[in-house]
């Protein structure tokens, strides 16, 4: 629960999208958090991470026999502005939907001047079972839209959000094996597995020196160190 931010550029260009997202048991506010996408809000174990945002228009649709054919709140993905999406009926028929939060026209197409929900208008078209048109129309929040008979009424806009809910309980198990796995490889660059052996005997001309050298790890390394 809680209000929407949204943030734009003079352009208006979106450049961050985020939520205050509430916790509430007993009408006791509990925990609250700015949550933006990508950004999780972690509460009681579990970690809860914005997924997909959009508007749910709530839609009451008669058909031209009066008969009531749509009364619910759809969710729909929105953004941007003008981005298509329907609605299923019985039947088979659908009502086509775009959404412009803050509804204008440019050069006599529709357009959204910003995200922010200031005079939400939805185009719609009533399609039968085989995809023909049988109305279509214009309906702005709060108003009703009639056409060929069909009705529809726009009464309220909301927000929605879908999120994407996990909790891993063995983190703290896997913390613990990336630090012994760090210290190990540590300790494996501090004391490299490296061996010398150096042998000296008499010979005819002198004493004979031999050197003998290994390592399980960086072995030219240990040759330029020998050398």
């Amino acid at each position: 629960s809680g209000n929407d931010v949204i943030s734009l550029t003079i352009g208006g260009t979106p450049v961050d999208f985020s939520l205050l997202l509430a916790v509430r048991g007993d009408g006791t506010l509990l925990a609250e958090k700015l949550v933006r996408v990508n950004q999780a809000f972690h509460w009681g174990g579990f970690q809860l991470t914005l997924h997909r945002y959009g508007f749910a228009p709530e839609l009451v649709a008669w058909d031209p026999a009066g008969t009531k054919r749509l009364d619910g709140v759809a969710a729909l993905m929105v953004i941007p502005p003008g981005k298509e999406d329907s609605v299923a009926m019985d039947g088979g028929e659908q009502i086509k939907l775009r959404l412009y939060p803050d509804f204008a026209t440019r050069q006599g197409v529709p357009a959204s001047r910003s995200l922010a929900p200031l005079r939400p208008a939805l185009l719609f078209e009533w399609l039968d079972a085989q995809g023909r048109t049988l109305a279509r129309g214009r309906v702005e929040k709060g108003g009703t839209a009639e056409v060929n008979g069909y009705r529809v009424t726009f009464p309220a806009l909301s927000y929605w959000g879908g999120f994407i809910v996990a909790r891993d309980q063995g983190l703290w198990f896997f913390m613990l094996g990336s630090l012994l796995g760090s210290l190990g490889i540590g300790l494996r660059l501090a004391f490299p597995d490296q061996a010398i052996r150096v042998a000296w005997g008499p010979c005819d001309n002198g004493t004979r020196l031999t050197v003998d050298a290994g390592a399980r790890f960086f072995p030219a390394l240990h040759e330029e160190q020998v050398d």
